[in-house]
């Protein structure tokens, strides 16, 4: 069809999805976003809404600390065949992110997503002091996460959007 374009795929979080790209020469994008904030925003999230429950457990901060190095792992043994992109890029400046992906792999993203109901500010929530296997965990984590600001920053991602821990 004359109109039909070409479009990029959506975010999909399967460590399988990027080694399948990698293999198939498929560009890929890996939007890395600080371990402990992904901890308390999955943990926010579920205590909000059972339903998102991944298979029914509501993931504590160390189980989803864990997901979050697993995952990233997985991706470190792929970094050469990804972009990598910070997540401050795109909560603080959609459009940038959009373009730098768009210029690196030819046809446009898919529709932008609505982030009204996903971002939206619950209020501030209780402080918890991390355990100590939550706390080791972490600093291996945020290891990872400063390689992968290395990477982003080598891939030619904004500096402002670069600083690691």
């Amino acid at each position: 069809m004359p109109e039909w374009r070409p479009r990029a795929a959506t975010i999909i979080h399967r460590s399988w999805v990027l080694a399948g790209a990698a293999k198939r020469g498929i560009p890929a994008f890996l939007l890395i976003r600080d371990p402990l904030e992904v901890a308390w925003s999955r943990r926010h999230r579920v205590m909000a809404d059972p339903k998102l429950a991944t298979y029914g457990v509501v993931s504590t901060l160390g189980a989803a600390m864990l997901c979050w190095y697993l995952y990233y792992g997985s991706a470190w043994r792929l970094r050469k065949h990804l972009v990598v992109l910070p997540f401050p890029m795109l909560s603080g400046d959609y459009p940038a992110l959009r373009a730098h992906v768009e210029a690196q792999i030819g046809p446009a993203l898919a529709p932008s997503p609505s982030f009204l109901m996903q971002n939206r500010f619950d209020g501030p929530q209780p402080v918890r002091e991390l355990t100590v296997f939550e706390r080791w965990l972490l600093r291996r984590c945020q290891r990872r996460y400063d390689q992968f600001m290395q990477l982003a920053k080598a891939s030619g991602a904004p500096e402002a959007y670069c600083r690691g821990r």
